[in-house]
């Protein structure tokens, strides 16, 4: 059988369509697989008093609204004194993908402060806790 120009494009364009279905076809697949970095995120807040002084050894008490469940940071690292640790990535699993809150309590003395902050661990990888919303400072007194 003789090749003729129009032959070559038929299965040219054959072949270019399958490598097109086969390329759709392993980038959704790609896309589905989960790469987490090894990045491991923590989230602070800053507690002040009425004149924007820092404010150690404040007892600090974090509830998850959602599950009841007072949750306790997993990362040991140092901190500045009046800056204390939310949530880390040791919390993966105390947060829904959607979204949960998180009571955050503190008191020194007879100064207390309550705050709302909201963590999620997105689908489908839930590689990272994510900060979706509260203060990064709140006002003890």
């Amino acid at each position: 059988m003789q090749s003729t120009p129009m032959t070559r494009f038929c299965l040219l364009a054959s072949a270019g369509v399958f490598l097109a279905v086969l390329g759709t076809s392993a980038c959704e697949d790609l896309e589905s697989q989960c790469a987490c970095t090894l990045e491991f995120r923590t989230y602070t807040a800053t507690v002040v008093d009425d004149t924007g002084s820092l404010v150690p050894d404040v007892i600090v008490t974090r509830t998850n609204l959602r599950t009841g469940a007072t949750l306790e940071p997993t990362w040991l690292g140092m901190l500045q004194p009046g800056v204390y640790l939310l949530a880390d990535d040791g919390l993966r699993d105390a947060f829904s993908s959607n979204g949960d809150t998180l009571r955050v309590t503190g008191a020194k003395g007879n100064d207390t402060f309550s705050a709302d902050f909201v963590f999620a661990v997105p689908d489908p990888c839930r590689c990272h806790v994510q900060k979706l919303a509260g203060p990064d400072t709140v006002v003890i007194g």
